[in-house]
């Protein structure tokens, strides 16, 4: 039998019966299992570090739960059961705290950026923005390099939030720097009052690699272990009239006096004023 649709094209009974089969086919088959993809197999995120309360400095803190929060992601962990997750990468008194807040009073736990919110204000309660202040004029590079300097500068700049006066921050950034060449350099910047910690981080270290490749280099040896440096005796010094003796500290002057040596030669048997190498 011929039907004419309402758009007017024609189709028989037996063609809308095969689609109307088709279409609860495809919804009625079960879902087939889906395998993963040979990067899924291969790839495994790592886990946390163990967080034991014993280094709560900010790049310590903020590495933590931004590698939580990573871990989850990739691991699919359920949303349900990040906080638990989470958790189980807590030792020490970090612990001691998760115990504390939510176990003994048996409060619900709550998701997971709830709880590394409460775990961050647990854990650098302890630092004012004024403690965070003194810290950004007190920090200096020291062994490090500039970005490693630089990273947990800016670190402590985003602690304090916005409104931080750049300049006041630059000022600081480059005192802190412990090259000279370098930090002259950057104040010579015709843009310095115009750049960021970031951009200033990344001349800073390009200029110390410049440094440092453009210095002579000089080859050390240390002093051996115990020895001290010798120091010229009587006949060395007659040998050499440039060689000069050290002069004597107030403690060895005393020790002189009572043994009877001279402060001159540092022989016994006489005094300065009679001192034979004084005539010479």
């Amino acid at each position: 039998m011929r039907l004419i649709t309402d758009r007017g094209q024609v189709q028989t009974q037996n063609q809308e019966h095969n689609t109307e089969h088709t279409e609860h086919t495809e919804h009625t088959e079960p879902a087939q299992n889906i395998v993963p993809t040979m990067t899924e197999q291969l790839f495994r995120p790592a886990k946390p570090h163990i967080f034991d309360g014993s280094d709560t400095t900010l790049i310590a803190v903020k590495t933590w739960t931004y590698t939580v929060e990573e871990y989850m992601e990739f691991a699919n962990i359920p949303a349900a059961k990040q906080t638990r997750v989470a958790a189980m990468y807590l030792n020490g008194t970090a612990k001691m705290w998760y115990i504390n807040t939510y176990v003994i009073p048996e409060t619900p736990l709550p998701d997971l950026k709830t709880f590394l919110v409460a775990f961050k204000e647990h854990h650098r309660s302890s630092e004012s923005s004024s403690d965070i202040r003194r810290k950004i004029e007190t920090i200096r590079q020291k062994d490090r390099s500039v970005a490693d300097y630089g990273t947990e500068f800016e670190s402590l700049i985003n602690e304090l939030g916005k409104g931080v006066d750049l300049g006041w921050a630059r000022d600081h950034f480059i005192k802190g720097l412990g090259d000279v060449e370098v930090r002259l350099s950057l104040l010579s910047l015709a843009t310095f009052e115009t750049e960021t910690i970031k951009e200033l981080t990344k001349k800073g270290h390009r200029l110390q690699q410049a440094v440092h490749q453009a210095r002579p280099r000089t080859s050390y040896k240390p002093p051996t272990p115990g020895k001290a440096p010798a120091t010229p005796t009587s006949s060395q010094l007659s040998s050499n009239p440039s060689a000069k003796l050290a002069k004597l500290s107030e403690k060895e002057r005393e020790e002189h006096r009572k043994k009877g040596i001279c402060f001159k030669c540092r022989q016994p048997g006489h005094i300065a004023p009679n001192c034979p190498e004084g005539e010479k």
